[in-house]
């Protein structure tokens, strides 16, 4: 689980100043937070979506839905890296690589 998250946190981490990510709740049923500043200043807090293994699955009440979008690739290859914390309506930062250039762009999800 954790190497199959990180490659994906690795990717968000790449454009930031200062990031925090922790493991929260049980050895069996867990997720991951990320939070920190953007190299331009602006804040991400999210979690990602928990994941449980054995009779636990799905018992603690202290997890978030987590977000779903993290990670995902969108129909135009941009990659939605984290969620601006606070922004209305709601904003992903979204990344693309060609060669050795990155691009990033904010991306509302209400406007697809």
């Amino acid at each position: 689980f954790f190497f199959s998250v990180s490659s994906r946190l690795l990717d968000i981490l790449f454009f930031c100043v200062g990031m925090q990510v922790l493991v929260e709740g049980s050895p069996l049923y867990n997720q991951v937070r990320v939070h920190g500043i953007l190299a331009d200043g602006r804040e991400v807090d999210f979690h990602m979506p928990p994941i449980g293994v054995g009779d636990n699955a799905g018992s603690e009440t202290d997890l978030h839905s987590g977000d779903s979008l993290v990670g995902t690739r969108r129909s135009n290859g941009y990659w939605v890296r984290a969620p601006i914390a606070a922004a209305v309506p709601p904003t992903y930062v979204t990344t693309t690589c060609e060669g050795y250039t990155m691009s990033t762009r904010d991306w509302d999800p209400s406007t697809n």
